[in-house]
């Protein structure tokens, strides 16, 4: 199996002892939820190591807060003739600079090393020629702190297209073949990683492109620390789609359903999986989820061999996301008819410059209300009730949301067949980053995650709109906002350049004014979110918005309600068509929360109505068919 790299974005706010904390304590995790894949590391492969391996081959422009991160298994038999081979190209800049540590607490620079086309300065290494080769010679400390550590690299003004290996020090030669010999065994995991009460933690597919009908996974685990004396202990394997692998055989443990009960809590468990299920992990990755265990370790063999050569990209086998071709909407759909969308001004307009007008349903948390998210309903709300986007609310932070107990896997796998369903209906659609009563910086690091890969799945659609942050509160504008929202922007735009991306304001996205005083200026394409529920927000709220619009802020009123604020009372048709008025005048994008049966005012659906699509008039809440009458009045 060809060696991965492990790719991990840091996030720049982080401290420098943060970070080194954090790695140390949950490395795995953490580049997981960055979205790299874990390399399989440890076997060279014979005497072609001596000719150099490829372990990784992508074009990546060096930054200070973004860190190339290597495994120590791909170290493990370094010596002080080793050596580390790094091509790439200067760019622009005046400057450039390349850094390599040992992964050790201390990050150890390696410095005393013999280079070969560079110099080194104040533990910084400097190409002496702007494209081609440069390799480093390890010292014998270098060699034991990579076998132990791995490497870090990082740096500025270079671009890295490949790095290779030699544990026994020869030149580069080229492209080199590795063989893989029957019934080799690969480490894939080796983080222990405390699973306490239903924890669960994911491997990515690269490590599996190999696997086969007859492939063992072999899961090493000992005692939890987070469950003392557990009652019982448990482990479950799933596909990257949360399908358990029930099939397959199991040593060292016994099976029901799909539940493995280990032997003993420390052991190691190996099972064989059917073709089917090795399929499945080819194209999705692994889940483990258990009780009362810790996985200290993962290694994965084969009967067959196979031949892997060392020039093939990473980028085929590294990632687990497959970015989807882009749609082919049906002609007279919304997103058919109007295209891209951008910023003009205050306004939305279509591909043709023309000021655009999105309106329609959202979602509730789709933690609690899943079922909504259905192709016929969607079907509904654009053909019975004229409307031409939707919007999918992923509550990060309440009670079993993405963040806080929720099922991510089982969410993300919602939210992206909601954009599926929208998109075949050729329906703009919202995804939307549901934070309520929060800072946004609370949940930075794994919005980063879920909008990188989001974005990078569906970079070539048209119609999806990133919203990311819902409603902040107790969040300054230009100290958390602001900071949050142009560290994420830049992880979507990095995928889709062109996307509308809404930013929430404060005080659950009412304080406009915040942003009009400070607008984002480095990004094109941005909006900002207003909410407004009507029996509440009255004059004085509908002034700021005129205010604001007629200063030049683009706004997209992505939540409102006919009651009051509570969402639960207070339901006022009269002062709901007065915010109307004012969206009529402006040509204002509107979506109403929310389609679902919750015994709440602001409901679309009766509580009493079990119907998850084809709602009859006589299924809707007063507010429902305030809202249905209103969008049957508008042109979409």
């Amino acid at each position: 199996m060809k060696k991965q790299i492990i790719f991990f974005k840091i996030l720049s706010t982080l401290s420098f002892a943060l970070f080194i904390a954090i790695m140390n304590t949950s490395c795995l995790e953490l580049l997981l939820a960055a979205g790299g894949s874990y390399g399989n590391g440890g076997t060279y492969g014979g005497s072609s190591a001596s000719k150099g391996t490829v372990i990784y081959s992508e074009t990546t422009e060096l930054s200070w807060s973004e860190n190339l991160i290597f495994p120590a298994s791909y170290f493990s038999s370094f010596s002080s003739s080793s050596k580390i081979e790094i091509t790439g190209y200067n760019t622009s800049d005046t400057y450039h600079t390349i850094k390599l540590y040992a992964q050790n607490s201390s990050w150890d620079s390696l410095t005393e090393g013999k280079l070969t086309n560079a110099t080194i300065s104040n533990s910084e290494i400097h190409p002496s020629i702007d494209n081609g080769a440069i390799s480093y010679t390890v010292t014998s400390s270098d060699a034991e702190k990579l076998k132990n550590y791995g490497l870090v690299m990082h740096g500025f003004g270079y671009v890295v297209t490949q790095i290779k290996v030699y544990p026994n020090g020869s030149s580069s030669t080229g492209s080199s073949t590795s063989t893989t010999s029957s019934n080799t065994e690969t480490t894939i995991y080796s983080t222990t990683t405390d699973l306490g009460t239903w924890s669960n933690f994911s491997v990515a597919p690269s490590n599996f492109s190999k696997a086969q009908q007859g492939t063992v996974l072999k899961i090493t685990t000992s005692s939890s620390t987070v469950v003392s004396s557990p009652s019982y202990i448990s482990l479950k394997l799933y596909d990257g789609t949360w399908q358990p692998l029930s099939s397959g055989q199991v040593a060292g443990g016994t099976k029901s359903s799909d539940t493995i009960t280990p032997t003993s809590v420390s052991g190691t468990i190996a099972y064989t999986l059917t073709s089917e299920e090795a399929s499945r992990l080819r194209s999705s990755g692994l889940i483990l989820q258990g009780y009362g265990i810790s996985v200290n370790r993962i290694t994965i063999s084969s009967s067959a061999s196979s031949t892997s050569s060392s020039t093939t990209t990473t980028s085929s086998t590294t990632s687990s996301i497959t970015v989807k071709s882009a749609p082919s909407f049906s002609k007279g759909t919304p997103a058919y008819t109007h295209g891209a969308l951008s910023v003009s001004g205050s306004n939305l307009v279509d591909k043709s410059g023309k000021v655009y007008q999105l309106y329609g349903m959202s979602t509730h948390g789709l933690s609690w209300f899943p079922e909504y998210v259905n192709k016929t309903a969607f079907q509904n709300l654009r053909d019975t009730w004229n409307t031409n986007c939707v919007r999918l609310a992923l509550y990060p932070g309440d009670y079993n949301g993405y963040c806080n107990g929720g099922n991510k896997e089982s969410l993300k796998n919602t939210v992206y067949n909601g954009i599926d369903y929208a998109t075949s209906l050729g329906m703009y659609v919202i995804v939307d980053w549901h934070i309520h009563n929060d800072k946004p910086s609370k949940y930075k690091s794994e919005a980063k995650t879920f909008f990188n890969e989001v974005s990078k799945i569906y970079s070539k659609y048209d119609n999806i709109i990133y919203e990311i942050c819902n409603e902040p509160v107790g969040a300054d504008w230009d100290t958390d906002i602001k900071p949050y929202a142009e560290e994420i922007i830049p992880v979507i735009r990095a995928n889709d350049s062109n996307a509308i991306i809404i930013v929430g304001t404060n005080t659950w996205s009412q304080d406009i004014e915040d942003a009009l005083d400070n607008p984002i200026t480095r990004y094109k394409d941005i909006m900002y979110t207003f909410h407004f529920y009507a029996d509440t927000h009255r004059d004085d709220m509908r002034l700021r918005v005129r205010n604001a619009l007629q200063s030049g802020l683009p706004i997209f009123i992505t939540e409102f309600g006919t009651c009051d604020a509570s969402g639960n009372g207070g339901y006022n048709n009269y002062q709901t068509q007065l915010w109307f008025s004012l969206i009529e005048e402006y040509s204002l994008s509107h979506i109403n929360w929310s389609i679902c049966n919750k015994d709440e005012t602001a409901s679309a659906i009766k509580s009493s109505c079990t119907k998850t699509n084809g709602w009859a008039l006589s299924d809707l809440t007063e507010s429902g068919l305030l809202v249905y009458n209103h969008f049957r009045s508008l042109t979409k």
